[in-house]
């Protein structure tokens, strides 16, 4: 059993694949501010996969903070397209129960950071 285990942990390492690093798109940036902003607060996250099964519309980013419900959807200013008619439908819905549903650009970045500390804040003066 020695023998098995030395020969086991004697192995030649395991080459890692390193991916190469691509140019992200206008929209992909946005959407690297948004995960940055998430994890700055220690907000939930995740990003529905959409097609197939799934609905459609769905904003990019399902979100948690502080028992609040968020939905990013993010764009670029840089498209010559804004939200689809399916998109806007499931914004409405959300802002409809309560939720909050964002459209996340460049331009408009810094609300996004602005609301979760404000729902940070309030949330923290609620219950002090």
């Amino acid at each position: 059993m020695l023998d098995f285990l030395q020969r086991m942990t004697n192995t030649k390492p395991v080459k890692k694949h390193v991916r190469k690093k691509t140019a992200k798109t206008p929209e992909g940036k946005v959407k690297e501010q948004v995960k940055f902003i998430f994890d700055t607060y220690g907000v939930y996250w995740f990003m529905p996969v959409t097609g197939g099964y799934n609905r459609s519309g769905i904003p990019d980013f399902i979100a948690c903070c502080n028992g609040k419900f968020l939905a990013v959807e993010t764009k670029s200013k840089y498209t010559k397209h804004g939200v689809t008619a399916l998109q806007a439908k499931n914004i409405q819905q959300i802002i409809e129960c309560n939720g909050v549903a964002l459209v996340i650009d460049e331009d408009n970045i810094d609300e996004l950071e602005q609301l979760i500390k404000n729902i940070l804040a309030y949330n923290g003066a609620e219950h002090a």
